[in-house]
């Protein structure tokens, strides 16, 4: 079991949740959300390996991580949290780490965001996990709007389309003009081998 988690282990994680542990369950919650949006999430709880050391752990997600987010709820930053964000920052520095800070529900109405940490964008979700907020973070996350996501996936298959079907035209065949025969035969041999093999294709017939 131990070597199957080894080769199932993302290389990078999207993003890694620096949190203090009196916030666990709802830093959970988010993380299982995150999960559900297709993001690989780094949690302590999830990707700590017993009997090895935590600290190494700790300072390879950092380095390798493709965004962070400092979590701050009610109690404030945890003991180990404050220099997890200090090493996060750092990496802003040297990589430009995306660092994000998140205020979650039950943190008071100003938190006490440390001077460095202010300086970023932050994700308000004190009311909750809503759809909003967690398409804010994942803005912010991947750098692409949910918006922006949908219309790159929309203008990718259309241009494939129009990229297969362009050469369709009889326009870029050569026929005889009394040859009305051979074009029935190549407009027959097109649909039935790529024409038909099409996902529009149900749409073109239509």
């Amino acid at each position: 079991m131990r070597i199957k988690r080894l080769e199932t282990m993302p290389e990078s994680f999207d993003i890694f949740l620096s949190h203090n542990s009196q916030d666990k369950p709802i830093v959970r919650e988010l993380g299982e959300a995150l999960k559900k949006r297709g993001l690989t999430v780094w949690l302590d709880e999830w990707e700590l390996v017993p009997g090895r050391p935590w600290q190494a752990a700790l300072e390879k997600i950092i380095a390798t991580t493709k965004s962070a987010a400092v979590l701050v709820g009610a109690d404030g930053l945890g003991p180990w949290e404050e220099p997890e964000m200090r090493a996060c920052l750092s990496e802003f520095v040297n990589r430009k780490l995306p660092v994000i800070p998140v205020i979650l529900p039950g943190a008071p109405t100003k938190p006490g965001l440390p001077m460095f940490l202010k300086a970023f964008t932050w994700v308000d979700l004190r009311e909750g996990l809503t759809d909003e907020g967690l398409e804010r973070l994942h803005w912010g996350i991947t750098g692409k709007k949910g918006k922006n996501r949908q219309t790159s996936a929309s203008s990718t298959k259309t241009a494939t389309s129009e990229e297969t079907i362009t050469w369709l035209h009889l326009s870029d065949f050569h026929f005889r003009a009394d040859s009305d025969w051979q074009q029935n035969v190549v407009l027959q041999a097109l649909q039935r081998d790529v024409v038909a093999k099409l996902p529009e294709f149900d749409a073109l017939r239509d």
